[in-house]
């Protein structure tokens, strides 16, 4: 009834019909239809009955002049009414939230459903990659003891002793050029671009430049005999070297027995015996000469500048006095092509009359007769025991490095010594004969 209005409606007015004696036949079936249907209507009946009959009492109580029961009872059945559809709303409003929070329910539940299947997922894609994780470890754990138990096995099963791997000494130095150079036994190249370590060398012939790893740049000329320490500083025994440092490696230190330079920007030459007495020729710049092997511990120095020279002797001391600055002594640079004369190696006059060079490449049986000038081999001093030669000079045309000949006397006067008439004014007088097996000498001019 309360979910119908216009049936509820009809009901009480079907009551008031009942209540005023005016009800049809058709009216009091219809009302006892929906008696017999609806509970509810029926429960309103019995409370409609009961007040009717209770507004009738109080009626004749009170006589006449208070409201009527009928108003009474359409009042109360309007409130009755309203009551009745607010009721209504407010269960359609509870049947709306009801709806609402099963959806609500029913969403929540999917969404959990939903984050327990993502989660088992992202479960079963971890136990993947962790299974993948885990056999790339074993198999490299795997690889790894095998190559343990390998390398013990080679350990056990060789018996003989393994030596350290040698360590290569550090490059301290190269050669950028070299003329006819050879080292003494070390074995060691001269062609350009050799590189040099920390190693004694001697150079026995020639002359051989090399750049150090600092830039500084070194002629040594034969004999030489040196050890390149580090990229910076050089060690020189013996023998004659010239320097060139440009402005990044000032600096540049030059040992010896008994004396040590260090460059402040320069191009200097030294020059050091076996007994150690050491000499500095500065070209440009200066350098700091002092005295002992340490750079940093030392008794004197003495700064060195441009065309000055300074020395310390064999005993470690340093000179005061004034040393003569002689740059024609050193090579400071090395030849375009090579020259006459091999430095650290002795020039050999009979292999220069034999028509070599000097150094082992002509006839060294060969002689020159001092009287014409020719080149024989049956050539015998001997012959001159008793005879007396002619002291005129000999000019020679096919030797390359021999001028002339002649027999030095000074008995008769100053005497012609060159092709281009040189004269010997205090030649001493001779004798041209010998006795028993000494033989008569005579003096081959070399034009260089």
């Amino acid at each position: 009834m309360t979910s119908n209005p216009e049936k509820f409606a009809e009901f009480f007015g079907l009551l008031s019909a009942l209540r005023d004696e005016v009800i049809t036949d058709a009216q009091f079936a219809q009302l006892d239809k929906l008696l017999t249907a609806n509970p509810e209507a029926q429960q309103y009946y019995v409370e409609y009955i009961m007040l009717c009959v209770e507004l009738r009492k109080y009626q004749a109580l009170n006589g006449s002049n208070e409201p009527k029961a009928e108003d009474i009872m359409r009042e109360t059945l309007e409130q009755s009414e309203n009551i009745s559809a607010q009721y209504a709303a407010e269960e359609d409003q509870r049947e709306v939230e009801a709806m609402r929070d099963t959806a609500k329910k029913a969403a929540e539940e999917a969404f959990r459903e939903f984050q327990d299947k993502e989660a088992r997922r992202l479960e079963k894609v971890f136990y993947k990659r962790h299974f993948r994780n885990m056999r790339g470890l074993v198999y490299g754990i795997s690889v790894l003891a095998a190559s343990l138990i390998i390398v013990i096995l080679v350990r056990f099963l060789n018996t003989r002793p393994q030596s350290p791997a040698p360590v290569a000494p550090p490059i301290v130095a190269e050669i950028i050029q070299s003329i006819d150079a050879q080292w003494g036994d070390s074995g060691i190249s001269t062609v350009p671009g050799t590189q040099l370590t920390a190693a004694t060398l001697q150079l026995k012939r020639g002359l051989v430049q090399i750049v150090f790893e600092s830039g500084a740049e070194v002629i040594l000329q034969a004999p030489c005999k040196i050890k390149p320490e580090n990229a910076n500083q050089i060690f020189l025994l013996s023998g004659n070297m010239t320097a060139i440092v440009p402005d990044k490696a000032i600096g540049f230190t030059v040992r010896t027995s008994v004396a040590t330079l260090v460059d402040y920007g320069t191009e200097f030459g030294v020059m050091t015996n076996t007994s150690g007495a050491t000499e500095v020729h500065v070209f440009k710049g200066e350098i700091d000469l002092r005295s002992g092997p340490d750079a940093r511990v030392f008794k004197k120095s003495q700064r060195i500048k441009t065309c000055q020279a300074g020395m310390v002797n064999s005993q470690g001391d340093l000179l005061t006095r004034e040393i003569k600055y002689q740059a024609k002594r050193f090579i400071r640079q090395m030849p375009v092509r090579p020259r006459f004369g091999r430095p650290g190696e002795r020039l050999d006059l009979s292999d220069l009359i034999g028509g070599g060079n000097g150094f082992g490449t002509g006839d060294q049986n060969q002689s020159i007769n001092p009287d014409n000038g020719r080149r024989q081999s049956d050539f015998c001093p001997l012959d001159y025991r008793v005879a007396r030669g002619s002291s005129d000079y000999v000019s020679i045309a096919d030797l390359d490095f021999v001028d002339g000949v002649f027999i030095p006397d000074g008995g008769g006067g100053p005497i012609v010594v060159s092709s281009n008439g040189h004269i010997f004014h205090k030649c001493p007088d001779t004798c041209f004969s010998a006795v028993d097996y000494l033989w008569i000498a005579f003096v081959a001019c070399i034009t260089i």
